[in-house]
Parts: C-alpha cells; sequence; structure tokens
C-alpha cells in the first residue's frame, strides 16, 4: 500500500458501496442466510484499508517530497553534464585516443538527449571499445566513472576472463532456483542492487561463455538484470554499458586511422561474424576504434610516470630503450618497466649518497 494515492471521490463511492450492501443484508430477507457479523467484519476490514492507504499515501507523499527535490536536482545535473559533456578532461588524461574520445562524448551526448524523449531512463548508452591491448580502453571508462562519481555513480569492473564456462555464469548473475550456490545471488546482479547508477565496464568480451551474451539481451534492452534464483528484476538508473575486446586488435587499429564513413559498418559486420550473435551487436550504441599508440603518445606517458620520481628529463631515452616492449606488449607492460629504472635509478643515487655521507663523516677532526 507504500505510496497508494486514493482520491477522496473514491472513498466516498466506495463508503456508501459498502452502506448500501449492509443495508441490504440487514433488510431482504433473501438474505437471511447471510451472517452479518461477519459482513459487519468486512466492512470494518474495508475502513480500516481505506485509513491504513491513506496514512501510507500521506507518508510517502512527504517522503516523496522530502527525497525528489534532491534525487531531481542529481537527475539533471547527469543530464546537464552528459548532454554538454566535453571530451577535455578525458583527452588530458588518456594519452593518444582524441578521436576515440570524441566519439565517445557524442555517444554520451546523443544517449542523454534520447532520455528526454523516453519514458525509460535506464542506459544511457552502450559501447563497445575495441582495439589493441594496453593503449587506453579500460583506462577511459575508469576515467569516466571517475568523471561521475560526484553525481552518484559508482565503476563497476567484470573481467569476463572470468566467465568461460557455462558454471561459471551463473556466479555472474545467480544460481537458478535448487541449484547450488542459489541462495547466494549474482555478483553482477548484487552490485547492480547496490548502485543502479553505474559505469559498467565488462572487459574482453571475446573470452565470455556465450551463455553469457544471451544474458546480456535484456540488460541491454530494458535495462535490467534478473536474479536468476528470485525471479527479481534490478534496473540501471541512468547506466552507462562498456564493452571491450582485443579481438582482431591489429585491423581494429588500422582502420581506427582511416577517415572512412563506412568503418562503423565494418567493424559492425566483423564483430557480429566473429560472435556469431549480430542480435547482441545490434544492441550497441556505438563501436569504438582505439588506435596503436605512437611514439610521441608513449614519450609524453613515459614523462608522466617518471615525473612521480623527478625522473621526467629521462622520458625520451627510456621511451625509445623499451619501445619494442610497448609495441608487443601495451602500455602496461611499458609502465611496469619504466617504474623498474626509475626506482633502481634512486636506489642507485640513495646509496650513492649514504657513501658520501660516510666518507664526509670519516672526514671530521676528532675532539
Amino acid at each position: 500500500m507504500e505510496g497508494l494515492n486514493i482520491s477522496e471521490d473514491f472513498i466516498r463511492e466506495l463508503t456508501e458501496s459498502v452502506r448500501f450492501l449492509f443495508r441490504l443484508f440487514e433488510d431482504d430477507p433473501d438474505f437471511e442466510d447471510i451472517d452479518l457479523d461477519d459482513v459487519k467484519a468486512f466492512t470494518h476490514r474495508i475502513g480500516d484499508f481505506i485509513v491504513s492507504a491513506l496514512a501510507s499515501s500521506q507518508d510517502a507523499s512527504k517522503e516523496e517530497g522530502r527525497r525528489s527535490p534532491s534525487r531531481r536536482r542529481k537527475n539533471t545535473d547527469v543530464e546537464n553534464l552528459l548532454s554538454n559533456f566535453k571530451e577535455d578532461f578525458l583527452k588530458g588524461v588518456i594519452v593518444g585516443q582524441e578521436k576515440a574520445i570524441s566519439e565517445i562524448a557524442k555517444a554520451l551526448r546523443i544517449g542523454v538527449k534520447k532520455l528526454t524523449y523516453s519514458k525509460k531512463k535506464h542506459i544511457v548508452t552502450k559501447m563497445i571499445f575495441a582495439g589493441p591491448t594496453g593503449v587506453g580502453k579500460t583506462e577511459t571508462a575508469k576515467v569516466l566513472g571517475y568523471i561521475l562519481k560526484p553525481l552518484g555513480y559508482e565503476f563497476i569492473r567484470v573481467d569476463l576472463n572470468l566467465y568461460r564456462s557455462p558454471e561459471s555464469v551463473w556466479t555472474l548473475i545467480g544460481s537458478p532456483r535448487g541449484f547450488v550456490g542459489s541462495d547466494a545471488g549474482g555478483v553482477l546482479t548484487k552490485k547492480i542492487k547496490k548502485s543502479p547508477r553505474a559505469v559498467i565496464l565488462f572487459d574482453e568480451l571475446e573470452k565470455a561463455d556465450p551463455l553469457l551474451h544471451i544474458a546480456f539481451m535484456t540488460l541491454l534492452d530494458e535495462g535490467y538484470i534478473e536474479e536468476q534464483s528470485t525471479g527479481r528484476r534490478y534496473y540501471l538508473d541512468r547506466g552507462i554499458i562498456i564493452f571491450t575486446t582485443n579481438y582482431l586488435s591489429d585491423e581494429f587499429a588500422r582502420m581506427a586511422e582511416e577517415e572512412d564513413p563506412e568503418t562503423e559498418l565494418k567493424t559492425r559486420h566483423i564483430l557480429e561474424t566473429y560472435f556469431n550473435f549480430p542480435e547482441l551487436v545490434a544492441r550497441i550504441d556505438r563501436v569504438v576504434l582505439f588506435k596503436n599508440l605512437e611514439e610521441r603518445d608513449l614519450t609524453e606517458i613515459a614523462r608522466r610516470v617518471l615525473s612521480r620520481y623527478g625522473k621526467e628529463a629521462y622520458a625520451y631515452v627510456l621511451t625509445r630503450k623499451h619501445l619494442g616492449l610497448a609495441r608487443r606488449y601495451g602500455v602496461r607492460a611499458f609502465i611496469r618497466k619504466l617504474e623498474e629504472e626509475a626506482l633502481e635509478d634512486l636506489d642507485k643515487e640513495l646509496e650513492a649518497s649514504s657513501k658520501l655521507l660516510r666518507r664526509v663523516g670519516s672526514l671530521r677532526p676528532n675532539r
């Protein structure tokens, strides 16, 4: 009954109907077999229901009045931010992917404008980030979550490498009733229940079991995930869904640098063929291609990493030294190597400083 709104006209009509029935049962001889005590009890239950419903409705209205302005303001803030989304901050953090970030910003702006014409406010946009490993796909999703955090968004990352088998899929969306672990609930359903407003990253789509692709359909279509053990539906609230894939990374990286108006169509066709599930790709709003990072991009990344250790002057030299590593294994391996060398160099400097201090100390005259 919580949140139930009952008009006064309805209450008057219902009350008159109950009174009429009561008089009918009491005065008409055809109703002698009816137990009047039962009828009176019934009317009292209806009266109690009306009073309770009215009280609940008033309480709910007061509570809504207290909460709605804040929530409406937050919803408005989200829509204002996304409808006027500027990619400058993302471009300042993510190096070398200006074209991809412009595509993401466009998808967000279009998505939130669509929401203004839709009754369903579950999903802003659904994207696939495609391209080589270690060029900023995952980091871009994380930064987007960080930007939206003040507006109530949580960042949820699901590593699909962990869901390669049909059995593992149930740990994500919950086991059907009667199966072992069905009472534990799914990892994803619990997260969406706790944080319906979220940027959800499904990392490495190509490694997930095909059964999971089917489970994604209702999430992409209707904006909810269903807990298999209970049948309960947990809806997103202006969620942003991102998939990443490293499939055909070199091909997609090459396509990312082309100025071909057919690129989006070609990319979708490749993904539909690979996943053998065109229905999934058809529900994606935009496929964003990430390119390989150039040497100047890697040098800028090296400068940022080494500046933490006061070694930014070595950025160019170390980038040249580890360029092959970055090309083959991506930025993560490149950054790890830079940090190792910076720390090793700092250790050498510290050891040299300690030796110098010991030598200076030994030269002090004895008193």
